[in-house]
């Protein structure tokens, strides 16, 4: 399978995503927009992983390469190929796709529960998987539905947590493929001067080692999906 990340942020990496397809043997590239890398066309990839970063998905003016990443993505799910968003990746799709992006009233740093609706369970992507009771949280923004999406999840404090287009685009606004190191790097590295008035945990007690590893087997879990979806058979590389 051939797997390319679109990369916002340069502190923010594929992480467990990439640990995952390398375990199965797949193809990995990675464009990363923020340094005026070249989007990639449809037909260079079978899953487009859209990453997070630290920026908002409205601030164009900032970020002058969101445009074009919004207008990639409308094309390459228009184009019926297979998405996954996190985090800003997933704002980024509920832009495209007629959503509005806007900061949060009580953002979510740390460790949430996450509830998962009926829908969730009958979703094509999500079929057997064992969802943990809580997911790493870091953003300051959320996102309305798109027109046609479905909502699969939703926290205490962020209705919006996951959602579905169709059978092949799914948005989760939570981060699965963040490592302990992902979680240091995004602590150290907050444009936000009042992030610590959010913290859930203290930052040491963030960096919860089984927590994480429920998380990533739920992420090889979904991706796995994707393949099973897509057809794709992958052979398991041995670990070192």
């Amino acid at each position: 399978m051939n797997i390319h990340f679109i990369q916002n942020d340069p502190i923010v990496l594929p992480a467990n995503a990439e640990e995952w397809a390398s375990s199965r043997n797949h193809n990995v590239k990675i464009t990363r927009v923020y340094d005026g890398e070249e989007l990639p066309n449809c037909k260079e990839f079978d899953l487009a992983i859209i990453l997070g970063g630290r920026m908002g998905a409205y601030e164009e003016e900032k970020h002058p390469w969101l445009i074009d990443v919004k207008e990639w993505t409308r094309t390459v799910i228009q184009a019926d190929k297979y998405v996954l968003g996190i985090c800003l990746g997933a704002q980024i799709i509920s832009d495209a796709l007629g959503g509005r992006v806007k900061p949060l009233d009580y953002p979510e740093v740390g460790w949430f529960p996450i509830s998962f609706n009926d829908k969730a369970n009958d979703h094509p992507l999500l079929t057997g998987l064992q969802h943990p009771t809580q997911f790493y949280e870091f953003h300051f923004d959320t996102f309305e539905l798109p027109p046609g999406a479905q909502l699969l999840a939703s926290s205490r404090t962020c209705a919006r947590q996951m959602f579905a287009i169709g059978s092949r685009v799914l948005g989760v606004q939570f981060h699965p493929e963040f490592t302990g190191k992902s979680i240091q790097d995004a602590l150290n590295n907050t444009k936000e001067t009042d992030a610590p008035n959010y913290y859930s945990q203290e930052p040491v007690a963030m960096i919860d080692v089984q927590s994480i590893e429920l998380s990533k087997a739920w992420l090889f879990q979904l991706l796995d999906r994707f393949c099973h979806l897509a057809k794709i058979k992958y052979t398991f590389k041995v670990m070192q």
